[in-house]
């Protein structure tokens, strides 16, 4: 009952947070200065996933940027395991000191042609609890053998839109049946940089990926020539008393596979104890 009342009593600011972000405030927008990294997608720097992650990053001023449809954007770049099929991927942008990042998702196939498009409509607004921050989160999944790469970025007509959250301690008196608080709501402005979170978890295997048989290896039989050479070379160490450098063209020789190295330096030990 408590989460119902809490619904029609924040209902009327979410969707007022709907229209809001649509109106872009009356002052200059930033922009961004950095040359654009890539021609094609296939020239981006891809950020290895595991079959099962939890990653946070920053899309920061030192994040590569792209001309993406909607415009320049900073971004940053995934691609999931070969051993993944279906994934569950969860993405949180976090509100943080009245900004936010808001991320649109775009899957591509092998070949780096886009598959899928997740705007910020396909994101739910959570609300700051023990563990998290206010925050846009989507959980989306789908088959990572087909869509391997995985980018995020924040649309240009975004960039400006603000969004109104209820005060943490609107939520508690809610939660708890209190009195509401005289407090002011939080307001953030979607920006170009931004806090956020990955969740990765595989829920099946990619049973088609192609096992790497070991290459074999072949040992090449020494020639005579190279055979005589260091049993020659070896005898003659000892004989000068270079016990070093015979030992040393041992090693050569077990390392070349030369038959009769070892004996050589043996006998030739032994026959100046004589």
């Amino acid at each position: 009952m408590k989460r119902t009342v809490l619904t029609l009593l924040f209902g009327s600011v979410l969707f007022g947070c709907a229209s809001t972000s649509d109106e872009v405030n009356n002052v200059e927008l930033p922009t961004i200065n950095a040359e654009v990294c890539c021609s094609s997608y296939s020239d981006f720097s891809w950020t290895q996933l595991s079959t099962t992650e939890e990653i946070e990053f920053q899309i920061d001023n030192s994040t590569p940027v792209w001309e993406f449809p909607e415009g320049a954007s900073h971004f940053a770049s995934f691609i999931f395991a070969e051993q993944s099929r279906t994934v569950e991927v969860t993405l949180s942008s976090k509100m943080v000191e009245k900004s936010v990042l808001a991320p649109k998702v775009v899957t591509l196939d092998s070949t780096f042609n886009v598959v899928d498009e997740y705007d910020l409509d396909d994101f739910k607004i959570l609300y700051s609890d023990a563990f998290s921050q206010n925050r846009y989160e989507a959980t989306i999944s789908f088959d990572a053998s087909k869509t391997p790469y995985l980018v995020v970025y924040t649309p240009q007509d975004q960039i400006g839109n603000e969004i109104t959250i209820p005060h943490p301690a609107k939520v508690r008196a809610v939660n708890s049946g209190d009195p509401l608080p005289i407090v002011t709501d939080l307001k953030y402005t979607h920006g170009y940089l931004g806090e956020l979170e990955i969740k990765l978890k595989t829920i099946s295997l990619n049973t088609t990926v192609k096992r790497v048989e070991p290459k074999t290896i072949s040992i090449v039989k020494p020639q005579a020539e190279s055979v005589l050479f260091y049993q020659n070379a070896i005898k003659k160490a000892v004989n000068l008393g270079d016990i070093p450098k015979a030992l040393a063209l041992l090693e050569e020789a077990k390392a070349l596979n030369i038959d009769g190295a070892q004996e050589a330096f043996v006998n030739a030990v032994n026959g100046v104890k004589k």
